[in-house]
């Protein structure tokens, strides 16, 4: 893909003009031009189009084509690269000396995450990307980018998964929740084939201290944890991962991983006062490339005090090199490989110790992905020093950029606060569904009955999933009592639509269309390019459900209209269109009128309808009788005495009044139940749930998972 000579092709830039080097042009989506290596010599041309075009300069048209292919060739390139603060890949080639004016130098274009004070020609590294048709938010580049993947492959996607020591908490549920959305856009919407690799944490301090309290195997602790957090993710409509790594798996890997980041001058070590040898990260070694992710917490060492634990090792005789540098490999203390929780030490070349947090993730995904990633996930908390960490042992270990794309979710916040265990605020998700948890009985490894625990939830998780989707994947999400209601409010709208289209076929036969048809047909067709749009801009979940909803209250007006018979396949088209949309999310309205609906779930058993509704009737009779017994005793009164009766039997009336109201407002809402009156008559439909109060779980936990 290389241009002519004494030309390159810049990937992908948004600033052109006669005094813009190609170095200096930002991102733009979706567009590649021809430039010079000398400025002001030649404006730049385009040479492929594409369908979004958001320019940042007005010199350039927007132009509009198929998919492009992206070729990059990766290096390490001089001064002049940091200088420039260049922000996305770009080609490298070899000028010749008429272009440069000199015999000797060469120029290479590429992230400047890899720049260094050398030159190399790394042309054996050449790889070529395809756009899967999708901008995203990377948070590498801080930018919106085209979101690649290499040709003839998959899209790689590496995702950071549990440290298995505790349950899994709505935090991490709304984490895993959104990326769920964004694997099925790309797999499902947009024909993206993808594979996608979770990261599970069996081997941690965390783990071996929490073992040690309940005076059990970590192996037993890690396993019964790693198994309800796979019970969970189905519980929550989560597709599997495509494979799942553990740490315990993957030993000698992350060894080998070490030992060539030591051969190459990355790794160095630290010996106690006990000859224990520790492996510690060069992050000086490394140099200016440290931040890509982070820089200002990067350069200014802007680390918690969580972050500073999660690090420490056993004393040393030396200091690190560097407050940056971070371990590989920690040295065994004495109490690893106590009875009581099993063997937590594995023989290296360094001696008995085990990994450090961030090779783990490292070594897992590139022994699986290969050395180039096209996307790598996980939540904003991991974004610094677990994300920066692993892009510095990778690039350092292969010598070119090794993850194209980051995307890291918003936390999930809750009265103000970050929902963690840190801080003790969480609810666990078993607690949320209303499900029984006996994970503290670990003595039973026997897996859970999914199917039987759905008929125990209070909520659904399908209810979790619309508050995911009106919420970007990106941004904080404020958990509340109202956000439910929501949830709920937009579930009953989809619901009542379906059901009422459902109507409307069976009440209407024509076949021929009206102006009327058409012109919900053309809304139909607006509201498809618009979602296109919104689903392939960085997964605009909120966008898109909001069109969707728009698109219900059109198709309602439609269908009210008074009119002696209609035409239903504009009506069919609509409800087709929107259950494929909501389905390819994750959100499933197919059995509106089962008994088993999704609004809890779970089975609503006849005979606890039939014993509400008995015990109504024996109410009101009750009460009837009462008044009854009242007129015949007094039949034969006064004028004042039947002014009395008038007035009991008001306050009867209003007695049975409240206790409609009740069975209507309360007890059938509870049951997922809607009851509304009018002056036609009443009309019933499984509908709405009442939303209970959710009161955070607090338990004595001192420290968050690796999520």
């Amino acid at each position: 893909m290389m241009g002519t000579q004494g030309v390159l092709r810049c990937v992908p830039c948004s600033f052109y003009g006669p005094k813009a080097s190609m170095i200096s042009h930002r991102v733009l989506f979706r567009r590649r031009c021809l430039s010079t290596a000398i400025r002001g010599r030649e404006i730049p041309r385009p040479i492929y189009d594409f369908r979004y075009v958001s320019a940042i300069s007005n010199n350039f048209p927007s132009w509009h084509s198929p998919r492009p292919t992206y070729t990059y060739n990766y290096g390490r390139v001089g001064s002049v690269c940091r200088k420039q603060l260049h922000s996305t890949n770009c080609l490298h080639s070899t000028k010749p000396a008429s272009a440069l004016g000199s015999s000797d130098k060469k120029v290479a274009y590429v992230d400047s995450s890899i720049c260094s004070d050398t030159l190399e020609d790394n042309s054996a590294n050449k790889v070529t990307y395809v756009d899967t048709g999708c901008v995203v938010y990377n948070s590498r580049t801080r930018t919106k980018t085209p979101l690649t993947r290499q040709a003839h492959s998959s899209l790689s996607w590496y995702m950071c998964g549990p440290t298995v020591y505790d349950s899994m908490h709505l935090g991490h549920a709304v984490t895993y929740i959104r990326f769920d959305v964004v694997r099925r856009i790309l797999s499902d919407y947009c024909g993206v084939p993808v594979c996608q690799v979770m990261g599970i944490t069996d081997i941690d301090d965390k783990i071996i201290t929490r073992a040690e309290e309940r005076r059990i195997s970590v192996k037993s602790l890690a396993e019964n944890y790693e198994r309800e957090f796979l019970e969970d993710l189905i519980l929550l409509g989560c597709l599997p991962p495509t494979c799942t790594a553990r740490v315990s798996d993957h030993l000698p890997e992350i060894i080998t991983f070490i030992k060539g980041l030591e051969d190459r001058g990355y790794a160095y070590r630290l010996t106690d006062d006990r000859e224990r040898v520790s492996i510690y990260f060069d992050v000086g070694k490394y140099g200016d490339r440290y931040g890509a992710l982070a820089p200002e917490r990067a350069q200014n060492n802007l680390t918690t005090k969580k972050e500073v634990v999660d690090e420490e090792v056993v004393p040393t005789k030396a200091n690190k090199r560097d407050a940056r540098d971070f371990a590989l490999w920690k040295a065994a203390d004495n109490t690893d490989g106590v009875s009581i929780v099993g063997d937590v030490s594995w023989e290296s070349p360094w001696g008995s110790g085990r990994p450090g947090w961030h090779i783990e993730c490292s070594a897992m995904s590139c022994h699986i992905l290969g050395d180039h990633l096209d996307l790598h996930t996980g939540g904003i908390d991991l974004k610094f020093p677990h994300h920066e960490n692993e892009i510095a042992q990778c690039e350092a270990l292969h010598n070119h950029t090794w993850a194209q794309c980051f995307l890291h979710t918003g936390h999930l916040h809750i009265e103000g606060l970050k929902m963690s265990k840190s801080l003790k605020n969480f609810t666990t998700v078993r607690d949320f569904l209303g499900i029984k948890d006996d994970s503290d009985n670990l003595s039973s490894p026997a897996a859970v009955d999914i199917d039987s625990r759905k008929g125990e939830m209070i909520f659904a998780p399908q209810q979790l999933r619309l508050a995911c989707l009106m919420t970007k994947y990106n941004a904080p999400m404020h958990y509340s009592d109202n956000l439910m209601t929501q949830a709920l409010n937009i579930e009953n709208r989809f619901r009542t639509f379906f059901s009422d289209a459902d109507e409307f076929h069976a009440k209407n036969s024509s076949s021929k269309w009206s102006a009327a048809d058409t012109q919900l047909m053309k809304e139909l067709e607006s509201i498809r390019f618009t979602i296109d749009d919104k689903l392939r801009d960085d997964f605009d979940t909120p966008g898109t459900m909001h069109r969707l909803l728009d698109m219900v209250t059109t198709t309602n007006k439609h269908m009210s209209a008074d009119r002696t018979q209609a035409a239903t396949a504009s009506v069919l088209a609509v409800r087709d269109y929107i259950d494929s949309i909501l389905s390819m999310m994750g959100v499933q309205m197919q059995q509106t009128r089962n008994i088993d609906s999704s609004v809890n779930q779970s089975r609503v058993s006849t005979e606890e309808v039939v014993d509400h509704f008995v015990d109504f009737r024996s109410n009101v009779r009750d009460k009837a009788l009462s008044a009854l017994k009242s007129i015949k005793k007094n039949s034969r009164t006064d004028e004042t005495t039947k002014e009395k009766l008038t007035e009991e039997m008001l306050t009867v009336l209003k007695s049975i009044l409240t206790s409609c109201d009740g069975l209507r407002n309360e007890v059938l809402p509870s049951l997922g139940v809607s009851l509304k009156d009018s002056a036609a008559g009443s009309k019933w439909r499984f509908g709405q749930l009442n939303v209970p109060t959710l009161s955070p779980k607090t338990k004595g936990t001192t420290t968050d998972t690796k999520q």
